[in-house]
């Protein structure tokens, strides 16, 4: 008996032991692998870089004047905690990349006029430290080899002009970038999609069909054979590379401008007027999120270790404090932070994240 009271009473202390050591998932974690950033809007006359490094719990700024003075963030992503890039409009007469080695510490510009063309670059995609691609208005595609030192323009002859808004891909061969073309033959706006299979040498462009959205504001690859792509009041989703696109989730009046797939069977797409949808079965079917928020258009969402999920988004209106939202277990429970700036949002990046 008094063996059996000793057992019972180690037992116990183990078990309490293990409760208290037990991290809950809902608690914010300090760790370098969940630091991210923001882009947005420019604020207090400048372009706005949002970073955090506890997990989405607190934001500061980072960036200054001399650098985007009155000139809008539209995309940003990093590779890991030290190395991340953002791109935006046009300052001092040519499009406005920036870098950063120390993880936002200190940013500096890349490129040059004589490199850079005089156009608004809306989509930034690091392959590693050395290649970067960037994209944006008139067809502009660019290609740095050597971490952002040199910039040279890559063209393609046979697509129309074309506005970019993405870039994704899956090991350094497979790309894809996604934005809206003129139609030759209509003059109207058409969703376009290029691939490249071999690390960018060769392009060619992908269709989806005649009943494509005007626009895709943004693509993601999960894995090298299935990718999605959201656009106009809809996201479409290939399994043979980019042969075929078929439509996976159909809605009314609201732009689906992000996606993030966590690999081919989690997605996470957020849209106008409030709309975040997650689907655990590769697109089949939808789950729609309802946090408590209202008036704001998401714009961009990322996803590490399956269950943090990050959100950013600017007012409807087009005027005030965009919106950061994030979940530390799949979606289950959502927090909401106050912006520290009085600007809207538009793309987000962890540097342990798909994007």
């Amino acid at each position: 008996m008094n063996r059996l009271r000793i057992i019972t009473f180690v037992g116990l202390i183990i078990l309490m032991l293990f409760s208290f050591t037990n991290c809950d998932e809902d608690e914010p974690i300090d760790d370098q692998q969940y630091k991210g950033w923001i882009v947005g809007q420019a604020a207090s006359g400048y372009g706005t870089i949002l970073s955090t490094s506890n997990d989405g719990l607190t934001w500061s700024r980072q960036g200054s004047q001399s650098q985007a003075a009155g000139v809008d963030l539209y995309d940003i992503h990093s590779i890991d905690q030290n190395f991340v890039w953002a791109v935006g409009g046009i300052y001092q007469g040519y499009g406005l990349i920036l870098h950063s080695t120390n993880g936002g510490v200190n940013w500096y510009r890349q490129g040059s006029d004589t490199e850079i063309p005089d156009v608004r670059l809306y989509a930034v995609h690091a392959i590693d430290e050395q290649h970067i691609w960037v994209a944006g208005e008139s067809s502009a595609i660019l290609l740095s080899e050597d971490g952002g030192a040199t910039w040279k323009i890559i063209s393609i002859n046979s697509i129309p002009l074309t506005t970019f808004y993405a870039f994704t891909s899956f090991g350094t061969a497979n790309l894809w970038i996604a934005g809206e073309a003129i139609d030759t033959t209509t003059a109207s706006t058409v969703g376009i999609i290029l691939h490249s299979p071999d690390a960018g040498l060769t392009w060619s462009r992908q269709g989806v069909d005649s009943l494509s959205p005007q626009t895709f504001f943004d693509i993601s690859a999960g894995n090298n054979n299935t990718v999605f792509a959201a656009g106009n009041n809809s996201v479409y989703k290939t399994v043979d590379g980019g042969n075929v696109w078929q439509k996976v989730l159909d809605l009314t009046n609201r732009n689906v401008n992000g996606i993030c797939a966590v690999d081919v069977e989690n997605i996470w797409a957020v849209s106008d007027f409030d709309g975040i949808y997650h689907s655990a079965n590769g697109g089949d079917s939808w789950e729609t999120i309802h946090p408590s928020i209202t008036g704001f258009d998401l714009m961009g969402v990322t996803v590490a270790d399956i269950n943090r999920v990050w959100i950013a988004g600017t007012p409807s209106s087009g005027n005030g404090k965009g919106n950061i939202i994030y979940s530390r277990n799949a979606g289950d429970t959502w927090f909401i932070e106050d912006s520290p700036v009085d600007a809207g949002f538009r793309r987000v990046s962890f540097a342990s994240a798909r994007r």
